[in-house]
Order: structure tokens, then sequence, then C-alpha cells
């Protein structure tokens, strides 16, 4: 009795409990995982915020604190997943492989715990991915993918891991894979099947190619850089082939190449790029054996190239030239093979400056291919090669080119060295890119190799409305089918760009301006282009010529050689010998809070800097100018040409620090150059943030270094600068570490024509730095350093006009 009492009574318990509300805790979880979900797609679909490293581990934060909080949550592994989701997707974006460790580690770890849980085999595939395809392990990759099929051999991730381990199988352990595969689900590439737009794809393959036995092959036109297939390999069977989800990828990742190529602001972000490569992957990956497998791993090439034209990063090129050779290695007899060995020489030989590798491929190509249809051209890169080899041997013996006169204007007009003779076809006009302002416009014409040309001035006239005109003429060369006959361009000195080909084998550059008062053409290497600079006064441009100037100086300059050691004659002139008007430039300000942590606000600590700079400025004898006064949004781009209007003798610009680490501290001056540390690309990258400008900008920088002499005296401004304010703060008994002189590509400080440098005064995310930032003192005294740097810098170049 006593015992049926006793189980009743049980029976009781268990039936209330079951109508009892879920723990407060639960709910707290449950609310607190699905914000953070949200805010996980939320930074996924924004490009701008998703391109910060702040907002990701802000977001892993969250997920981690989920875990810690509510350890005993039913949807712990959930949380975990996707918190390692999030780092996977921050790894992507930063390109680290300290981030896809992590990615990896967080995946087993789930795994390891929870091996149990449905999303066991997802995170044991998300790890072997990142394993394989980022960090070049495949035999852990290997060992991750076996756990799976003997773990979860019916899982509904067992599919996609026999894919991954497949395209594993070729390379030995702890080598790379040749090319990534996007597998499964949750944050990677799953398309599925769609019958009516596969077939869509089919039916644009057999119209793309007709004479190709069997209905041909899905290819991309000569215009998007994929050139169409010469002749369509018959499709070979394969047991897990599906050649219509292959066809569907394949067209999917031809329309985001081409979305991409047209949105200058998501072509600056690499996340897309990646995307499209991983498109191009999935392609071939559903079909590996089938007839569009050659082009869609031609296509993951052709989408890294593009993706290094932009970041103009060595690893990229580098990275562009492995896919070519992949396409080789992987279909040798494909007709798309030799354009490949070419197009990986030509990256070789612009890009990677390897002139002996890419001698070795182009001989190579030749000898597998004498008669494909990239021979000519692969023999006369050689040519340039060998004779550029012949030319560095002889050094100084190259013919000087005379004079040719001008029909438009009479006047002498520069001319290029004549080109080494050669056979083959002629050179090719690859872009023509350009940044321009009322007052000065800069455009490069980028060509494949050197080759002859000559620029001709037309003046204005009124009566046909020609406004005034400058033609750049190349007798062998031909334009790239990807360059556009022409645009027009507003608001701006130049407003048109032209190209025009008047007989067989010439091209013509031919640009329009609003006003050409002074310009100067010459020719820079590696890689080969023309450069043309345009001013609408004399002080926009003191140092070119007149259209009515017979000067001819047309200097061929190689990209890496440093810059002079003293400034330029004119360069002294065009300052006078000295430094009159400051502009000072407070960082950040209105919609844009700049850096913020520990109580300080980057725009508004920059702004009460700039004051206390520019009243010890004047009280020395400079005239000031602020870009900001008070707290408002200034376009990055804005400030300096304010500084050019302005005709200001030097830029300053002011900015706080902020890193992820708060141990970091320190101050820190910067000019405009590339980037030779990691920590001056993130500072540079978080300045940058809030451009309008994408990474193809950096051409321009670049373009800049190699013909203007004010990186030197941007150097010796940063100098001087560096060593007055730590020199004060130290004579005052302030703590003060010096991170040195750093250069790296700011957009606010491009396009400057006088010397220009930006000051990070501190960190704000270190405690001690920022209560030093918060005292009036401390304030006081690295102005007054600050300001005695501009002083010194004048003091220099006076003693300079006295030598």
């Amino acid at each position: 009795m006593h015992r049926f009492f006793a189980l009743l009574l049980l029976s009781l318990t268990f039936v209330c409990c079951l109508g009892l509300p879920a723990p407060a805790g639960a709910a707290d979880a449950s609310s607190a995982y699905a914000a953070a979900k949200k805010e996980l797609a939320s930074l996924k679909g924004d490009d701008r915020r998703g391109s910060l490293r702040e907002p990701w581990e802000r977001l892993v934060g969250r997920f981690d604190g989920i875990v810690r909080q509510y350890p005993n949550w039913g949807n712990v592994p959930a949380a975990m997943f996707h918190g390692a989701l999030a780092v996977e997707e921050l790894a992507i974006r930063s390109f680290r492989k300290t981030d896809f460790e992590d990615a990896a580690r967080r995946f087993e770890k789930l795994a390891a715990r929870y091996a149990w849980h449905v999303l066991a085999d997802d995170a044991l595939l998300h790890a072997a991915d990142i394993r394989g395809n980022r960090l070049g392990d495949a035999a852990d990759a290997r060992k991750l993918l076996d756990t799976i099929l003997t773990r979860y051999p019916g899982g509904d991730m067992a599919e996609s891991a026999r894919d991954l381990l497949a395209s594993l199988s070729g390379a030995p352990g702890g080598d790379a894979p040749k090319a990534p595969v996007a597998v499964g689900r949750s944050g990677r590439l799953e398309q599925d099947d769609d019958g009516p737009v596969a077939n869509a794809a089919s039916t644009s393959a057999r119209a793309a190619n007709p004479s190709a036995d069997g209905g041909g092959v899905a290819v991309a036109s000569a215009a998007d850089g994929v050139p169409a297939a010469k002749a369509a390999a018959k499709p070979k069977k394969s047991a897990r082939s599906d050649p219509a989800k292959a066809a569907k990828l394949y067209a999917e990742a031809r329309k985001e190449l081409d979305a991409l190529r047209g949105d200058a602001k998501r072509a600056a972000l690499r996340e897309p790029w990646l995307r499209v490569m991983a498109l191009y992957e999935g392609a071939r990956d559903a079909a590996p054996e089938g007839e569009l497998a050659p082009n869609a791993l031609y296509g993951v090439a052709v989408a890294q190239e593009e993706l290094a034209s932009r970041s103009w990063r060595k690893d990229d090129f580098t990275a562009a030239v492995a896919r070519y050779n992949d396409v080789v290695a992987a279909h040798p007899d494909d007709s798309l093979a030799d354009d490949c060995m070419l197009r990986a020489a030509r990256l070789r030989a612009n890009r990677l400056d390897d002139a002996d590798g890419a001698h070795q491929l182009l001989e190579a190509q030749l000898r597998r291919y004498p008669k494909g249809d990239m021979a000519g051209e692969a023999r006369a890169l050689l040519a340039d090669l060998t004779a550029a080899r012949i030319t560095a041997a002889q050094p100084g013996k190259a013919a000087q080119p005379a004079p040719v006169a001008s029909a438009a204007s009479g006047a002498q007009v520069p001319q290029a060295p004549a080109a080494p003779a050669r056979g083959g076809k002629p050179a090719v006009l690859r872009q023509v890119s350009w940044r321009a302002d009322n007052d000065r416009a800069t455009i490069t014409i980028e060509l494949s190799r050197e080759t002859e040309w000559r620029s001709q001035y037309a003046a204005p006239d009124g009566a046909s409305g020609r406004p005034p005109r400058l033609y750049i003429d190349f007798s062998e060369a031909l334009p790239d089918d990807a360059v556009k006959p022409g645009a027009r361009v507003s608001g701006a000195l130049l407003t048109r760009v032209r190209s025009d080909q008047p007989s067989s084998g010439h091209t013509r550059v031919i640009l329009d301006f609003k006003a050409l008062k002074r310009y100067k053409v010459q020719a820079v290497r590696n890689p080969y282009r023309v450069v043309i600079e345009v001013g609408a006064t004399d002080a926009a441009l003191p140092d070119g010529q007149r259209p009515d100037d017979s000067r001819v100086s047309v200097p061929v300059r190689e990209a890496d050689k440093a810059a002079p050691t003293t400034p330029p004659k004119d360069l002294v002139e065009q300052l006078g010998l000295t430094v009159h008007t400051v502009m000072i430039d407070a960082g950040h300000g209105g919609k844009d809070p700049g850096a913020m942590g520990n109580g300080i606000t980057e725009r508004n600590l920059t702004l009460k800097m700039a004051r206390m700079v520019g009243e010890r400025l004047r009280r020395m004898g400079f005239s000031v100018i602020y870009t900001r006064d008070r707290d408002v949004f200034v376009p990055l781009d804005k400030r300096t040409a304010f500084a050019n209007d302005k005709k200001a003798d030097l830029f300053l610009s002011l900015h706080v620090n902020a890193n992820t680490d708060p141990r970091i501290c320190g101050f820190e001056t910067y000019y405009l150059d590339l980037a030779r540390s990691d920590s001056a690309t993130r500072v540079a990258a978080r300045e940058n943030a809030v451009s309008e400008k994408s990474l193809s900008d950096l051409q321009f920088i670049l373009t800049d270094l190699m013909l203007n002499a004010k990186t030197q005296e941007s150097r010796d401004v940063a100098n001087f600068v560096q060593d007055s304010a730590l020199g004060r703060l130290r004579r005052t008994g302030f703590p003060a570490h010096d991170n040195g002189v750093r250069s790296a590509p700011f957009y606010v400080l491009m396009g400057a024509r006088m010397p220009s440098v930006l000051v990070e005064l501190g960190y704000c995310t270190n405690p001690d730095e920022a209560r030093r930032l918060a005292s009036e003192k401390y304030l006081s005294t690295l102005a007054d350093g600050v300001a005695e740097g501009v002083a010194s810098y004048k003091r220099k170049l006076a003693r300079f006009s006295q030598r």
C-alpha cells in the first residue's frame, strides 16, 4: 500500500512539473541567442560594418557570454556553433591565419563536447573545410572527414564530407589542396537543384558555342576577362556528376562577377570576390569531370586576379598565378591551358617582378602548345623579356629619341624611346584610369609591354567647340576587349576619355579638359604605363611644360627606385623655401565619431587639439586654416582638396588611435606611402573606413609616390613632429612610448600637393593613455611639441635655401 501511494505521489509530482513554465534563465538565454543570431545576419549583409574587426569580435563575445552564463541551457551547442561561424566570417574578411585557426578549434571543441548533437557533423565539416582549404593542412582535414564518415555515416553532412575528401585526395599531407571546395550548409555555399534555371543555362551555353559537338559549354564573354572556349570537350560522365547543378552555379558565378565589376563599393571588399570564387568552385565540384570544369577553374583564377588588381597585395597575385597553374595541371589538354600559362607569365613579369619565372612559363607554353592561338603573344612577351635582359646587361646604350613635331600645335612633343625590335602581336592597352579634381588630373594608361608612343597637344577651338585636348598615340598597340571606347567625367578638370584606332595596329587615347595650362607626360616601368599629369594653372603643376613650350622631358623611370634623398629644385621653388600656411585637419567629426574608449571620443578630442596646435602656430607667425572648426562631418577627399584650394604649404591631420588589445599605447606619425607593417595597415584601414573610395584607388597612390617629390618632404615633417612631440612629453615628465614614423596609404592624405602627415596622438583604448589624453596639461604639452615640429621643419627649409 505504501508503495502504491509513493508511486501515486511521484506521478502527480511529475505531471505538475510538466505544466510549469521554463526557468527564467532559459528564456533569457533564448532571447540573447536570438538577438545574437540577428546581429550575425545583419553583419553579413552590411559591407561597411562587416569589413571592420570590432563588430565581429563583439558578436563572438555575445555568443561566448551565452555559453558561460547559461551552461545548462539546452541550446548551448547552437550558441557555440554560431560563435564559431562568426569567427569564420571574420577570418574570411581578415584573411588572418590566427582567425582561421581559432574558428577551426571552436568547431572541433563543439564536436568533441557534444558528439551526440545534430550540429556535431556540421562543425566537423566546417573545421575540415578550414584546415584543408584555408590552412593548407590536408592531413588533419582528412582525419576530420574520416571521423564524419565513421561516426555519422548516415548524417546529412556525409555527402559533403565525401566531396571534400575527394578534392583533398590529390594533396599530400600538410600541403594545401589545389583549389578550395564550397561544401555543406550554415555559412558555406549550398545550391538546391533548379531544373528550369539549369536548363536555361544549358541553352545559353549552346548559344555561346553552337559549333561544338553536343551543344557546347557555357563560357564567359571576352569582355569580362574570361575568353570563350575555342572548342568544347566532350562531356566526361561521372557516377557522382551533376551537370545541371554545375551549369546553374556557373551561370550564377558569371552573373555575380558581372555585377561585382559594376559595383565599385562592393568590389573594394574581399568577401564578394571570395564568393565569386566559391561559386565557380561549386560549379567545378558539381561535375568535376564535366565539360564546364575547366571553364569554372579558369573563372576562379580570373576572379583571384581581379581581386589582386584591387588589393595590390603580392600574396593575391601569387595566388592568381597558382590558380592559373591549377587549370593547366588539372586540364592540360583543354583549350584554355595555354591562356592560363600566358596569363600566369604576365602576372609574374608585370606584378611579381619575376622575369625569370615568366620566362620559364613562356618557354614551357611554347613547348607544350607551339601551335596554340596564344603562341604569338607568348613569343612577343618572351621577346620583350629577352630584350629587357639584354638592355639590363648593357646599360647606357639605349638610343635617345628625337623630338616629334605636333601636327596639332606645332610644338615639339614627348616621344617614347624606340621599342626593341620584336615579332608577334602588338602590345595590349590594358586599362585607362584617372584621378581628377578642378585644378589637376592624373591619367594612367597601362600596357602589357613597352612600345613606341608620342603625345600631342591640340589647342581649344571655339568655332568647332573643341576643348583643350591631348592625344597619346601608340604605334604598336591594340586595346584589350575590356577597355571601353570612352567615358565622360563630371565635376573635374578632365571631362572626357576616349580610345580610337585610326589605323591598323595603331591606338590613340584622346583626353579632353576644361582648361590646360601645363602638362607632363612620362613612362614608368614595372608595370609599363604612360602617366599624364595636367594642371589648370601654373601653380597646380609648376614643373609641367606649357603647351607652347619646346621642352621635352620623358624619363622612363623604374617604379621600384627609391625617392630622391633631397628635394628637387622645382618643389623648393613651389614652397618658396619656407612654410607660411598650415592646414590643420581635426580627424572624423559629425556622424563619424571615430575611435571611442575610456571616456574619449576621437572627433571631440581631435577638434580640441587642432585648436590648441593652431593657436601655437599662429603665435609662431604661421597662417592657420582648419578643415573643420566645429563638430561636422567632412568627407576624406574634401579635406586635402580644401588644402589645395587654399594653397596651403603643409597639411597636418590629427587623430586618436585604438586597438583591440588594451595594452597597446604610444604616439606615432604617418606619411603617405605603402604600409610596411601589419599595425600600420590596421591603422590605415580604420581611418579609411568612412571613405567611399575603392581599393583600386591604390594605383593612384603608387603613381603619386613615383611621380611626386612630396613623399620625402612628408617623411621629413613626420620625423620633426615625432621627435619634437616626444621630446616635450619626456622633458615634462610624462611617460611616452615612441611608436616611430610610419608609412601607410591614408585616403585623407591622397591628392595633397604639399607635404602632409597624419598624427596619431595616442590610444584611447589604453586606460592609462586615455587618462593622459583627458588631461589639459598633457594635451598642452603635446600641442607644444607638434607645433615645434612644424617650426623645425620650416627652419630646415630655410637652411636648405642658404646652401
